[in-house]
């Protein structure tokens, strides 16, 4: 049973080659945050791509990176890495993505030289070759003082910003001889350090639209941009928009204003040249997972997010009250994005409220379920160590099937169910039909 369970999830990775060499389409990008006491076999089913955060410099560096496995993993170093890789691979035995984010606010990464510029090359391939390849690519968040380059505009970058760009292509091209698969390349720059090139303030004082160069180094490259529509600061805490108007975290209008902007592009002040957008097929909408203690100010509402999205899509008309007026619809706007899934696991807001509110606005397939709303009745966590939950107000029929075929258990009620956890380790296909739907899920027991 053992070596056709192994074989079956060896197959299973295999017709899952397409879905790990591309972002799946919506995606639903969530922060998963290492310093918490959370396993990756916890995050919410629906995140389907899941930036683990952050590689950082090491001390007294801005540019040797190093990675440790998170915190919820416990044994000997070489245990968590085996845990923390085992868990990587049944995300990815679910046609998801694991991305390597590298950043965050307190830890700056700075190529100054071209010294740097190698040692970090060759510290974010170790890193890969360390987890065995097993991160599908790399998630930017430079911020603070990562953005510190001096005098710069579009047509000559500053030094620091051209090695940036240059290093993440050798990482890419390495990467690509490696795995024969390319690197996935995401960012997540906060707001002041794109649209904020709008404002002379931003420009002058706090770096603003300095990520700009690097994400028209790699535009080519970039597979989604997801900018932090939170503790967006700025001119008396609002943002400009390709309009020239300004709009304030906290509301739908921030939402479709900075959306908007960056997708059109615009012309910086200062001289400093002409941004062309980047299209909405590589643009998510990135946003606070709460309203306590995720990400400080920019929380928006479920309701309003949804809103947001569907009018940036063409899906609705603008919502009464709203200032806001899109320009053209977005139809293949790519999805969402938060910090954190750690934060969405807790219950000031309902826990999941942001991973639940994801199916209002998108369209989730997977290609191998029958989904319309049973797209958020999800089977979770999966995988499990124990049981098994499907959440659902519906009636449900469940039929339980091993590797063999065989029907191992049927199951029928209203209402959530749990199930599996007199169930022995091995791989499962469950069927649900419903009054909602029938899906099909592949499951994994630990």
């Amino acid at each position: 049973m053992k070596n056709k369970i192994y074989s079956l999830l060896t197959i299973s990775v295999l017709s899952f080659f397409t879905a790990n060499a591309q972002l799946p389409n919506p995606v639903l990008v969530g922060y998963y945050e290492t310093w918490n006491n959370f396993k990756l076999s916890q995050v919410n089913f629906n995140y389907n791509v899941i930036d683990v955060a952050f590689a950082k410099p090491s001390f007294g560096t801005t540019s040797n990176m190093v990675f440790s496995s998170p915190s919820g993993y416990s044994g000997t170093i070489a245990q968590q890495k085996i845990d923390f890789i085992a868990d990587i691979d049944a995300l990815h035995a679910q046609g998801k993505i694991v991305l390597l984010s590298i950043g965050g606010a307190n830890d700056p990464i700075f190529l100054a030289n071209s010294t740097d510029k190698t040692t970090f090359i060759s510290s974010i391939l170790q890193i890969f070759s360390s987890y065995s390849y097993k991160f599908d690519g790399l998630d930017l968040d430079l911020e603070t003082t990562s953005l510190n380059f001096g005098a710069w505009t579009m047509s000559a970058p500053a030094v620091g910003q051209t090695n940036m760009v240059t290093a993440i292509q050798s990482i890419m091209s390495s990467f690509q001889t490696q795995t024969g698969k390319k690197m996935i390349l995401t960012m997540a720059p906060e707001c002041v350090y794109v649209q904020g090139g709008l404002s002379n303030w931003q420009t002058n004082n706090v770096n603003g639209g300095a990520y700009l160069p690097i994400i028209n180094g790699l535009r080519n490259e970039l597979d989604l941009l997801h900018c932090q529509l939170y503790n967006a600061g700025g001119v008396n805490g609002g943002m400009f928009a390709s309009n020239g108007q300004v709009y304030y975290d906290t509301s739908p209008n921030f939402i479709t204003a900075m959306t908007e902007t960056v997708i059109k592009g615009f012309t910086l002040v200062a001289g400093k040249g002409t941004f062309t957008g980047v299209p909405a097929n590589k643009i998510a909408i990135g946003l606070p997972a709460n309203s306590c203690t995720a990400a400080g100010t920019g929380y928006v509402i479920p309701a309003d997010v949804c809103l947001a999205a569907k009018y940036l899509k063409g899906d609705i008309s603008k919502p009464a009250g709203w200032t806001y007026t899109r320009t053209a619809t977005y139809p293949d706007l790519r999805g969402l994005m938060t910090w954190s899934i750690n934060e969405d696991n807790k219950t000031c807001n309902g826990a999941w409220s942001f991973a639940n509110n994801f199916s209002c606005a998108f369209t989730v397939s997977t290609g191998t379920e029958s989904l319309d709303e049973v797209v958020k009745n999800k089977i979770y966590p999966n995988p499990s160590t124990n049981n098994f939950t499907l959440q659902t107000a519906a009636f449900s029929n469940i039929k339980v099937y091993d590797v063999s075929g065989k029907m191992i258990e049927e199951i029928s009620s209203s209402g959530n169910i749990s199930f599996g956890d007199h169930w022995n380790s091995g791989i499962y296909f469950v069927k649900i039909i419903s009054n909602e739907g029938e899906a099909n899920f592949k499951i994994i027991k630990y």
